[in-house]
């Protein structure tokens, strides 16, 4: 079985409705503005960590921290469509609309937490 056919199989398990189904993953990557979580035994790259993936700038984009739980949503039509849309262990959260950024990096403590241009 591939891996979208086993993650087909892992979210129609879960007993969910029709439409969008969700479940729980830890985080082992990031790479920009997408993460590789595991779910189970399952490894799956270039999860969304932005609600769309239209090259916009301005976006609200929340990076967890690698080795948190994070909770996923995907649409079972797909099911390689999926995102991210809860963290409790955000490493970075970064908004930015038209002259507005707002930056706040647990990384950087010693420095502004957050900065508007």
């Amino acid at each position: 079985m591939d891996k979208i056919a086993k993650v087909a199989e892992h979210f129609k398990s879960m007993n969910k409705p029709k439409g969008e189904v969700f479940s729980y993953a830890v985080v082992k990557e990031i790479t920009g503005d997408t993460c590789t979580v595991t779910v189970g035994d399952l490894e799956l790259t270039d999860v969304r960590l932005k609600a769309t993936d239209d090259g916009a700038e301005d976006k609200l984009l929340v990076i967890p921290t690698v080795g948190s739980k994070v909770v996923l949503v995907a649409n079972p039509g797909t099911m390689n469509d999926m995102m991210v849309v809860k963290c409790d262990d955000p490493e970075i959260i970064s908004y930015k609309h038209g002259d507005l950024q707002l930056t706040i990096d647990t990384e950087k403590i010693n420095t502004p937490m957050a900065t508007c241009k």
